[in-house]
């Protein structure tokens, strides 16, 4: 018996388990399906329904969006190829898409996406289908036109009266094959008031500037029975949506973006009264608070700790949240909105963890760019606060190497410098001679041409870095760097996308290779020393937690 005569059960699970688990590459997959599908068409039929079900476009930049560890099996195309793509999408593989995912940056490269929103729209002429299409490409959408923006222009058909032309009705059926709205423009909150909206599942708001008398339809009431994602990326975005009057009952995932700037009123957790978060399963919370006198982010957390919309005796019964996101919004470094940050560290995480006791994942990004010695966190007293979650799998500290070792009050010598096993010791050779080539060719960071020198003698002689010497603390900055190079926050569709893209691995091939695998190495450097201690004392009893800091996993 042959392949495509087996049971559909079997071919089933052939093609989409066992073939997935046998190639290690999400690339690899992708060509086998490929190639399965030119065999039969019993076998095209199923290949094409994986292949097409959901997709990446993505460039050079955005490589390591291919993730060998994401359970989400999915079909990336790179740029290069997309004219190739939407030239033979056919209705048939058409009504197979799910999503679509954008990861490009139009930043020297200009690209265009105008010939796959005209395809679709071809294709909703003809039938209805809900399709996620999310873009990552900020530079192309605040310069051209989101998906959204391309239905809506072209949804206006003419209105004939008498065989004369007498206006134009805006027809909304295209848009709600649209799972995922993008409102740029305060105008386009008036398509929000006037489409029924049965499919919509995530609605963001990207809102950078108010133009003339734009306004916001305040009045109607809008009703979103399907949206369980709302994403507020940035604080005029936040200001609009608090003037709309909008009932999500089935929302489960919230962004809030916020800056108390100085022309704009403090953080108030009662405006945010649309939202359940008792219901929410993903928070994600981005502020920043540039008033001195001001301590709006910790009343909003004392708030979020206490408050509750339930008849539930005790607050642990009636919380779903999953995933929670704390962030300085832009990492901005006053020192009043630090001691904020510090303050909700140092004081309030007990009581946000007892309400909040089943989270699953938490990551914690306070200031990415600069060291500030005046805030102070006692570590122990925060790695007996992560104790009170006993559910958490994923901690994520980003910017644990740039604000938490000096605000820990702990030096940067011993996360290099402890351990004396042999590979560590090797690995610090590299270290003092990478140093050394990097102020040779002052400080560029290129080490394509680096050879690393093994010892001849003395090989179990202990090796010290010292940190004194400017050579040797640079490049420890610049590894710092790297690894958080790792983390992407991205100023939109935050929640809709990993911020941790791993692209170090735990292995170390010799000199001679790329910047990264040159770089790889120090992962088992760090992890070997007083990292390690820290990290173990964050995790306590608690086996299957991962612990992220600074982009080293441990």
């Amino acid at each position: 018996m042959t392949i495509q005569y087996l049971p559909l059960e079997i071919l089933q699970n052939i093609i989409y388990k066992q073939l997935r688990q046998l190639l290690a590459l999400p690339s690899e997959y992708q060509q086998n399906l490929a190639s399965l599908a030119a065999t039969s068409n019993c076998l095209h039929q199923l290949a094409n329904a994986q292949l097409y079900q959901k997709i990446t476009i993505y460039d050079d930049d955005n490589c390591n969006v291919i993730s060998t560890k994401d359970s989400t099996i999915r079909t990336y195309i790179h740029i290069k190829h997309l004219s190739t793509f939407v030239y033979n999408l056919t209705l048939d593989n058409f009504l197979k898409i799910q999503s679509i995912h954008i990861h490009c940056k139009s930043n020297f490269n200009k690209f265009e996406y105008t010939a796959l929103y005209n395809k679709l729209l071809h294709f909703w002429n003809i039938t209805q289908h809900c399709i996620e299409l999310i873009n990552f490409d900020i530079d192309n959408i605040r310069k051209n036109q989101t998906i959204l923006q391309h239905l809506a222009k072209n949804s206006y058909e003419v209105m004939e009266e008498n065989d004369e032309v007498v206006g134009n009705q805006f027809n909304g059926n295209k848009i709600t094959n649209l799972l995922n709205w993008s409102i740029l423009h305060v105008q386009e909150l008036s398509q929000l008031a006037t489409v029924v909206h049965p499919n919509l599942k995530t609605l963001d708001f990207f809102i950078e500037a108010i133009l003339g008398d734009e306004d916001v339809p305040r009045e109607q009431t809008i009703c979103l029975p399907q949206l369980e994602q709302l994403n507020l990326n940035t604080t005029l975005s936040t200001q609009c949506f608090l003037q709309l009057k909008l009932q999500m009952p089935s929302l489960k995932k919230a962004s809030i973006s916020y800056s108390h700037s100085f022309n704009k009123p403090p953080l108030n957790f009662d405006d945010f009264h649309m939202i359940n978060f008792d219901e929410l399963t993903d928070l994600e919370l981005k502020f920043n608070c540039l008033h001195s006198d001001c301590t709006c982010i910790n009343n909003f957390y004392h708030a979020l700790s206490h408050q509750h919309r339930s008849n539930h005796n005790t607050l642990q019964n009636l919380t779903r949240l999953k995933k929670l996101t704390i962030v300085n919004h832009n990492s901005k470094n006053q020192v009043s909105n630090l001691q904020q940050y510090a303050g909700l560290v140092s004081n309030q995480l007990n009581a946000l963890f007892n309400k909040f006791s089943k989270l699953e994942y938490l990551y914690i990004n306070l200031n990415e760019f600069i060291k500030n010695d005046q805030c102070k966190i006692n570590w122990t007293n925060f790695s007996d606060l992560i104790q009170l979650l006993s559910q958490l799998e994923t901690l994520i500290i980003p910017d644990f190497f740039k604000w938490w070792i000096p605000t820990i009050q702990l030096i940067r010598h011993p996360f290099i410098n402890t351990c004396a096993c042999l590979e560590c010791n090797e690995i610090r050779r590299h270290f003092l001679q990478m140093a050394q080539y990097d102020e040779q060719n002052n400080f560029t960071h290129n080490f394509t041409n680096f050879q690393f020198e093994p010892q001849g003698e003395n090989t179990n002689q202990l090796v010290n870095i010292d940190l004194v010497k400017k050579c040797n603390s640079k490049f420890l900055s610049h590894v710092f760097n790297a690894f958080q190079s790792q983390f992407h926050q991205l100023i939109i569709y935050s929640m809709s996308t990993q911020y941790f893209r791993n692209k170090y691995e735990n292995t170390h091939e010799g000199g001679g290779a790329n910047d990264d695998d040159v770089l790889a190495q120090f992962q088992t450097l760090l992890r070997h020393n007083h990292l390690k201690k820290l990290a173990e004392e964050l995790k306590g009893e608690h086996n299957n937690l991962t612990v992220n800091c600074g982009g080293v996993l441990i």
